[in-house]
């Protein structure tokens, strides 16, 4: 196994790592870590890695031989639009002259023996150490490792085993077949594997008690979706003890409208206006119960400022709507311009009014002040001031005075 480093560069967003030229006999693959510190959770046939830039990523080259190399191969290993590359050459050592064998060793179980450090295996026998009996579909000790390999993009046992008698045996948390399964990777809930109320495997949580989700984290309780209506109303679904509300609901127990005017409009059409049929009413005013109010109301929404309507939950979380006339209106301006002129009028008359009655005041004063004047005065019968005597002139024609 090698190891390669890399870093991003500006011009490239992804990096790709392949090789070129390998024997059939040989087979590459890589296991890449990058984007901080994201690993690949299995070996790929390249070594990719994207949306990278000044980022230092690494590459780890695994090489899996299935049959004895006749002669030294050589390959190549490149990065997609580099012109540099990598030269590998690869032989295998199948025989070694090591000495004097050791018969019936024990190292190799007593069923085979030790030469090189390595067991022949008697027939019928087969491992590493001989540990394992031979099956009618075992011809070798390759072909007993091939069950622990399920293809050749692959690690034996994937990497976390070793295989024991043509089966994985895992290590660590790793389970399955060829050990791919991460148990430690199953979603967290209250900081605990699958929320405590599940069982791992290859990585997913298989919940019980009639809890749900990824991670056992939906209680089958409801008591939080629970209204006086019922269960969210009767307008949404309890998923995960929590109300998932209809379209055109809201709130904790979809017992709320969002936008109910507009929602409604269309079914309050339908019942105002002549034109449309029964077909497309019961379309339009589906799962609603309709009642049309007695003589005028101002309700919480409008309809062409002839009718007025709203709409409510039941008792069961059935929709109620129901519908009015408006009022007659009056023209605001009307009643300006009249109230205004009819103000000025009255405060008019009023300030007339004010006036005569100070000035019919001021006369009854002025007369109440005569008589009074009038009593205070003691009259004489020879002396009346209101009676002037006559007066006689006497003219002598006969005398003309001289001016001269």
């Amino acid at each position: 196994m090698s190891m390669f480093t890399c870093v991003g560069q500006n011009s490239s967003s992804t990096l790709v790592l392949e090789q070129e030229g390998a024997p059939e006999e040989l087979h590459v693959s890589y296991w890449s870590n990058c984007k901080g510190n994201q690993a690949d959770i299995e070996w790929k046939e390249k070594g990719e890695c994207k949306g990278i830039k000044h980022e230092k990523v690494e590459f780890q080259v695994c090489l899996n031989v299935s049959k004895c190399l006749k002669e030294l191969q050589t390959f190549r290993i490149k990065m997609q639009g580099i012109s540099e590359e990598v030269k590998i050459n690869v032989g295998t050592v199948c025989d070694c002259n090591c000495g004097a064998s050791e018969e019936s060793s024990q190292h190799c179980n007593g069923n085979g023996n030790l030469s090189c450090g390595v067991c022949s295996c008697r027939k019928g026998c087969l491992g590493q150490h001989c540990e394992c009996v031979q099956q009618q579909d075992m011809d070798s000790t390759l072909t007993m490792l091939a069950s622990c390999w399920p293809d050749k993009r692959s690690l034996v046992c994937s990497g976390h085993g070793s295989c024991e008698c043509g089966k994985c045996v895992c290590h660590r948390q790793y389970s399955g077949d060829y050990c791919q399964c991460d148990d430690s990777s199953c979603e967290r809930h209250n900081n605990k594997i699958c929320n405590g109320k599940g069982t791992r495997k290859c990585g997913q949580c298989f919940c019980e008690e009639n809890y749900t989700g990824a991670a056992c984290d939906c209680s089958p309780s409801t008591d939080k979706c629970e209204s006086k209506r019922g269960l969210c109303s009767g307008q949404g679904e309890c998923l995960c003890n929590q109300c998932k509300c209809k379209d055109g609901f809201r709130g904790d127990h979809c017992s709320a409208f969002i936008n109910a005017c507009t929602k409604f409009k269309d079914c309050v059409e339908c019942h105002v206006d002549d034109h449309f049929s029964d077909t497309d009413c019961a379309k339009r005013c589906s799962n609603i119960k309709i009642s049309r109010l007695e003589g005028t109301h101002e309700l919480q929404c409008t309809y062409k400022d002839t009718n007025s309507y709203e709409v409510k939950l039941g008792s069961k979380g059935e929709i109620l709507l129901q519908y009015a006339e408006l009022p007659l209106t009056i023209d605001k301006t009307t009643v300006i311009i009249v109230s205004s002129v009819t103000s000025i009028i009255v405060i008019g008359i009023v300030i007339i009014i004010i006036y005569r009655a100070l000035l019919e005041l001021y006369d009854i004063g002025e007369y109440q002040n005569f008589v009074k004047a009038q009593k205070q005065t003691e009259w004489k019968e020879v002396q009346n001031p209101l009676f002037q005597g006559a007066t006689t002139t006497v003219l002598n024609p006969l005398h003309v005075q001289n001016d001269e």
